[in-house]
């Protein structure tokens, strides 16, 4: 498989530099979540061993309208904010003509989750994401999609594990369930903050 490029972003806030980081700390959302992060509790740790061709084999989807809040051609990537108060960075398929999207302009988003391959102890204590955009072709997600695999450090308090699926509060601020993909393992971790890892695709149609 090809190797991704590399792209890193923050969810929530204000800030629309063009920094690889985005430093966005006065968003209710994140305020509600440091709240949350406070009552963090054991959850279990899933270990990746997973195939790419089963990631979408049970996918859900997550929609909303967003905002144009810039653009990034260079990366491929538009930042957007939705009404919860978030803005965050997601990709765009390679060679959309970014210079026709204008601020503010209404954008319809729809995530399809796929698996979740590892959900382990976050090496930092802050609700940040990033993620790397697949190149190929994946089976399961839909025509046209960009496909990508996100790691978010998420607060423990703000997920729910059962035997099959995780429910967490996705980079969007918006909460989604997605399946723990075949063949991982589970162990007993803690902490304030839980890395999760799976994939995604990503559809963006303008208004």
């Amino acid at each position: 498989m090809e190797r991704p490029a590399r792209a890193r972003t923050w969810y929530g806030g204000a800030d629309v530099d063009h920094r690889p980081v985005m430093t966005l700390q006065e968003t209710p959302m994140l305020k509600t979540i440091a709240i949350a992060a406070a009552l963090a509790a054991a959850v279990p740790a899933v270990a990746q061993t997973v195939e790419i061709d089963e990631v979408f084999s049970s996918a859900t989807t997550v929609e909303y309208t967003a905002q144009v809040a810039g653009t990034y051609p260079a990366r491929n990537e538009v930042l957007v904010k939705n009404a919860n108060g978030n803005q965050f960075a997601l990709p765009v398929a390679a060679g959309t003509d970014l210079s026709v999207w204008r601020t503010n302009e209404v954008l319809n988003v729809v995530i399809t989750q796929g698996a979740v391959t590892e959900i382990s102890p976050s090496s930092v204590a802050t609700p940040e994401a990033s993620f790397s955009v697949l190149t190929e072709d994946v089976p399961g997600a839909p025509e046209d999609s960009v496909v990508r695999s996100v790691t978010a450090s998420v607060p423990a308090a703000s997920i729910t594990v059962t035997e099959t699926t995780v429910t967490f509060i996705g980079p969007d601020g918006m909460e989604r369930t997605a399946p723990i993909a075949a063949g991982v393992t589970v162990e007993e971790i803690s902490g304030e903050f839980v890395t999760v890892t799976y994939y995604d695709a990503v559809d963006i149609s303008r208004q």
